[in-house]
Protein backbone atom coordinates (compact mmCIF):
# COMPACT_ATOMS: atom_id res chain seq x y z
CA UNK A 1 0.00 0.00 0.00
CA UNK A 2 1.38 3.05 -1.01
CA UNK A 3 1.73 6.03 1.92
CA UNK A 4 0.03 9.21 0.60
CA UNK A 5 0.88 12.66 1.46
CA UNK A 6 -2.09 15.06 2.56
CA UNK A 7 -1.51 18.60 2.18
CA UNK A 8 -3.09 20.43 5.59
CA UNK A 9 -3.63 24.46 4.89
CA UNK A 10 -4.10 26.41 8.06
CA UNK A 11 -6.12 29.68 7.34
CA UNK A 12 -6.17 32.19 9.85
CA UNK A 13 -9.96 33.64 9.82
CA UNK A 14 -10.77 36.63 11.71
CA UNK A 15 -14.15 37.14 13.45
CA UNK A 16 -16.45 39.64 12.42
CA UNK A 17 -17.65 41.80 14.78
CA UNK A 18 -21.53 42.74 14.73
CA UNK A 19 -22.76 46.18 15.47
CA UNK A 20 -22.21 48.14 18.77
CA UNK A 21 -19.45 48.18 21.88
CA UNK A 22 -18.03 44.90 22.50
CA UNK A 23 -18.82 43.15 25.87
CA UNK A 24 -16.93 44.28 29.13
CA UNK A 25 -15.26 41.35 30.21
CA UNK A 26 -15.05 41.66 34.27
CA UNK A 27 -12.35 41.81 35.81
CA UNK A 28 -11.98 39.32 38.65
CA UNK A 29 -10.36 40.41 42.29
CA UNK A 30 -7.36 38.35 42.67
CA UNK A 31 -7.91 37.14 46.64
CA UNK A 32 -11.27 36.91 49.05
CA UNK A 33 -9.65 40.65 50.58
CA UNK A 34 -9.64 42.02 47.45
CA UNK A 35 -13.64 40.66 46.94
CA UNK A 36 -14.65 41.27 49.80
CA UNK A 37 -13.95 44.92 49.30
CA UNK A 38 -15.28 44.82 46.36
CA UNK A 39 -18.75 43.61 47.78
CA UNK A 40 -18.34 46.24 50.89
CA UNK A 41 -18.24 49.15 47.52
CA UNK A 42 -21.00 48.02 45.76
CA UNK A 43 -22.85 47.76 48.97
CA UNK A 44 -21.77 51.55 49.98
CA UNK A 45 -22.57 52.72 46.55
CA UNK A 46 -26.26 51.33 47.14
CA UNK A 47 -26.88 53.03 50.49
CA UNK A 48 -25.18 56.34 48.95
CA UNK A 49 -28.29 58.59 49.54
CA UNK A 50 -27.12 61.59 46.86
CA UNK A 51 -26.72 58.19 44.11
CA UNK A 52 -29.89 56.76 45.11
CA UNK A 53 -31.61 60.02 44.54
CA UNK A 54 -29.93 60.57 41.31
CA UNK A 55 -31.56 57.45 39.89
CA UNK A 56 -34.21 58.35 41.69
CA UNK A 57 -35.36 61.99 41.63
CA UNK A 58 -32.20 63.45 39.55
CA UNK A 59 -34.62 66.45 38.88
CA UNK A 60 -35.32 67.32 42.38
CA UNK A 61 -33.78 70.23 44.52
CA UNK A 62 -32.92 67.14 46.96
CA UNK A 63 -29.69 66.50 44.79
CA UNK A 64 -28.29 69.49 45.52
CA UNK A 65 -29.33 69.21 49.16
CA UNK A 66 -27.59 65.97 49.39
CA UNK A 67 -24.72 67.07 46.85
CA UNK A 68 -23.74 70.55 49.82
CA UNK A 69 -24.20 67.35 52.50
CA UNK A 70 -21.59 65.16 50.68
CA UNK A 71 -18.98 68.39 50.01
CA UNK A 72 -19.68 69.23 53.68
CA UNK A 73 -18.41 65.79 54.90
CA UNK A 74 -15.46 65.82 53.35
CA UNK A 75 -14.80 69.13 54.06
CA UNK A 76 -15.48 68.15 57.77
CA UNK A 77 -13.20 65.22 57.25
CA UNK A 78 -10.32 67.40 55.73
CA UNK A 79 -10.46 69.84 58.76
CA UNK A 80 -10.29 66.76 61.24
CA UNK A 81 -7.07 65.55 59.28
CA UNK A 82 -5.84 69.01 59.26
CA UNK A 83 -6.12 69.38 63.02
CA UNK A 84 -4.29 65.79 63.04
CA UNK A 85 -1.32 66.89 61.15
CA UNK A 86 -0.98 70.02 63.33
CA UNK A 87 -1.09 68.16 66.30
CA UNK A 88 2.00 65.57 64.15
CA UNK A 89 3.68 69.08 63.39
CA UNK A 90 3.13 67.91 59.94
CA UNK A 91 2.48 70.69 56.66
CA UNK A 92 -0.87 71.34 56.74
CA UNK A 93 -0.51 73.14 53.58
CA UNK A 94 -2.09 70.43 50.83
CA UNK A 95 -4.99 69.63 53.11
CA UNK A 96 -6.02 73.17 54.22
CA UNK A 97 -6.22 74.13 50.28
CA UNK A 98 -8.52 70.79 49.55
CA UNK A 99 -10.72 71.60 52.44
CA UNK A 100 -10.95 75.70 50.83
CA UNK A 101 -11.63 73.60 47.81
CA UNK A 102 -14.80 71.99 49.16
CA UNK A 103 -15.60 74.65 51.22
CA UNK A 104 -15.78 76.67 48.26
CA UNK A 105 -17.95 74.12 46.03
CA UNK A 106 -20.67 73.81 49.34
CA UNK A 107 -20.97 77.61 48.89
CA UNK A 108 -21.10 77.39 44.61
CA UNK A 109 -23.95 74.67 44.88
CA UNK A 110 -26.05 76.96 47.61
CA UNK A 111 -25.53 79.49 45.06
CA UNK A 112 -26.70 77.69 42.47
CA UNK A 113 -29.74 76.09 44.57
CA UNK A 114 -30.83 79.65 45.69
CA UNK A 115 -30.42 81.31 42.08
CA UNK A 116 -32.57 77.79 40.74
CA UNK A 117 -35.41 78.66 43.20
CA UNK A 118 -35.52 82.14 42.76
CA UNK A 119 -35.81 82.06 39.31
CA UNK A 120 -38.04 79.11 39.41
CA UNK A 121 -40.51 80.13 42.09
CA UNK A 122 -40.54 83.84 40.86
CA UNK A 123 -41.54 83.27 37.02
CA UNK A 124 -43.82 87.10 36.95
CA UNK A 125 -44.60 86.09 33.08
CA UNK A 126 -46.53 83.04 34.45
CA UNK A 127 -50.85 82.81 34.32
CA UNK A 128 -50.59 82.63 37.90
CA UNK A 129 -48.83 85.50 38.75
CA UNK A 130 -50.35 87.43 36.34
CA UNK A 131 -53.56 86.68 38.02
CA UNK A 132 -52.10 87.71 41.20
CA UNK A 133 -51.03 90.56 39.96
CA UNK A 134 -54.45 91.84 38.73
CA UNK A 135 -55.86 90.67 42.36
CA UNK A 136 -53.38 93.22 43.55
CA UNK A 137 -54.58 95.75 41.48
CA UNK A 138 -58.00 95.44 42.08
CA UNK A 139 -57.60 95.54 45.96
CA UNK A 140 -55.53 98.85 45.59
CA UNK A 141 -58.40 100.27 43.68
CA UNK A 142 -60.70 99.09 45.85
CA UNK A 143 -58.49 100.60 48.84
CA UNK A 144 -58.67 104.08 46.85
CA UNK A 145 -62.74 104.07 45.95
CA UNK A 146 -62.69 103.47 50.29
CA UNK A 147 -60.35 106.24 51.25
CA UNK A 148 -62.44 108.68 48.90
CA UNK A 149 -60.25 109.14 45.88
CA UNK A 150 -61.89 110.79 42.87
CA UNK A 151 -62.14 108.19 40.06
CA UNK A 152 -59.73 111.14 37.99
CA UNK A 153 -57.65 110.42 41.42
CA UNK A 154 -57.62 106.56 40.63
CA UNK A 155 -56.59 107.18 37.08
CA UNK A 156 -54.28 109.93 37.84
CA UNK A 157 -52.76 106.91 40.23
CA UNK A 158 -52.65 103.64 37.93
CA UNK A 159 -50.65 106.08 35.42
CA UNK A 160 -48.35 106.83 38.17
CA UNK A 161 -47.87 103.54 39.13
CA UNK A 162 -47.50 101.45 35.40
CA UNK A 163 -44.76 104.30 35.14
CA UNK A 164 -42.91 103.50 38.51
CA UNK A 165 -43.40 99.68 37.89
CA UNK A 166 -41.84 100.17 34.22
CA UNK A 167 -38.64 97.37 34.60
CA UNK A 168 -40.34 95.92 37.98
CA UNK A 169 -39.48 92.12 37.11
CA UNK A 170 -35.59 92.82 36.84
CA UNK A 171 -35.83 95.22 40.03
CA UNK A 172 -38.32 92.50 42.14
CA UNK A 173 -35.40 90.16 41.07
CA UNK A 174 -32.54 91.91 42.54
CA UNK A 175 -34.25 92.60 45.37
CA UNK A 176 -35.44 89.07 45.90
CA UNK A 177 -31.96 88.10 45.60
CA UNK A 178 -30.22 90.56 47.87
CA UNK A 179 -32.55 89.45 50.94
CA UNK A 180 -34.84 92.36 50.53
CA UNK A 181 -32.13 94.87 51.01
CA UNK A 182 -32.39 97.57 48.73
CA UNK A 183 -29.41 99.34 46.93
Amino acid sequence: MANKVQTVTLERVEKKRGPGRPPKIPIEPTDEVAAQLIRNKRKHMRDNPLIAQLQEQPDSMDVLDLAMLELAKEAGSLDFERTEAERKGKDTTSISSKKISATKAVIDTYLKKRETIINESFDFRSKNFQLLFKFWATKIEDACVQVGMSEEMIQRFFGVMSEVFDDWETEALKYIKSGGKSG
